[in-house]
């Protein structure tokens, strides 16, 4: 994971990001230690509409792959909504417009599109878009 600006305490989260936190094959060290500043309210976690979409898709993927039962799917999806990750509207012209011009899905584009236009650093466990923060 590759940060801009690391005195900031905002930053935008992706789906790979926050599901490396809560499924039981993931927990990056450096993930945990983001949850534990966030969970101390040291920093601030933003992200797109889509994200509680793809955190859902990402465990209904879990289950398939029999990693996780539809009961932890349920419980994690329980806990992430009581995050408090601010969740922020796009502009999805602007959003399509990253996505034509970086070669990305503008599910992708959308994450980026948002630290760009918020000022601050994206963290993401996806190698494609931590090369476009760089």
């Amino acid at each position: 994971m590759k940060i801009i600006n690391t005195k900031t305490s905002d930053y935008v989260v992706d789906a790979s990001f926050v599901g490396n936190f809560f499924l039981p094959d993931g927990k990056s060290t450096e993930v945990l230690l983001y949850f534990q500043k966030f969970q101390n309210a040291q920093v601030r976690f933003f992200a797109p509409e889509l994200l509680h979409s793809e955190f859902i898709n990402l465990l209904r993927s879990a289950v398939l792959s029999k990693r996780i039962s539809v009961t932890e799917a349920e419980s994690f999806y329980n806990l992430f909504a009581n995050f408090h990750i601010y969740i922020e509207k796009l502009s999805y012209l602007e959003v399509l417009q990253v996505g034509s011009e970086k070669k990305i899905s503008c599910y992708d584009a959308s994450y980026v599109w948002l630290a760009q236009s918020l000022g601050i650093p994206l963290l993401t466990l996806d190698e494609k878009l931590q090369k476009l923060i760089v």
